[in-house]
C-alpha cells in the first residue's frame, strides 16, 4: 500500500549476536555486596546435600 519508490538499501550480515554483552550491562552490585549472600547460599546447599545423603543412606 506504500506508493514510495525504494532508492537505497542497507544490507547487514550479522555473524554473531551477544545479548549479554558486558560492555553495555552495568553491574548493579559489587562483588563485596554479593559475597555474603553467596556464602549463605553455599552453606544452605551443603546442609541440604548432607540431609539428602542421610536420607538416601536410610533407604
Amino acid at each position: 500500500s506504500y506508493v514510495g519508490r525504494v532508492e537505497r538499501v542497507i544490507l547487514f550480515e550479522i555473524e554473531a549476536w551477544d545479548m549479554n554483552c558486558p560492555q553495555h550491562i552495568h553491574k548493579r552490585f559489587s562483588q563485596h555486596q554479593i559475597a555474603p549472600i553467596i556464602e549463605q547460599l553455599q552453606a544452605k546447599i551443603a546442609e541440604l546435600e548432607s540431609k539428602l545423603k542421610l536420607t538416601e543412606s536410610k533407604v
